[in-house]
């Protein structure tokens, strides 16, 4: 009897555990996906700052440097 009230302690302390971890990386991974949208997001407002629109042409074009060098192409 005392064996079995040792071995079914250990057995829930594991479930406990094993729930505390699972519970964990569930958080984890909602983190990372906030991040990563976030990151996208940042991404995209950068873009948007480097749009502009050729005043005579009316394209749109972003601007960006290249080895160094200022490069504006159209979008």
């Amino acid at each position: 009897q005392g064996y079995m009230n040792t071995v079914n302690n250990f057995s829930k302390s594991m479930t406990e555990a094993a729930n505390s971890a699972t519970g964990a990386a569930t958080k984890a991974n909602n983190a990372a996906t906030t991040a990563t949208a976030a990151a996208k997001a940042c991404e995209g407002i950068v873009d948007g700052l480097n749009t502009m629109v050729d005043t005579v042409t009316n394209k749109s074009c972003v601007l960006s440097v290249e080895d160094g060098i200022l490069t504006i192409r159209e979008a």
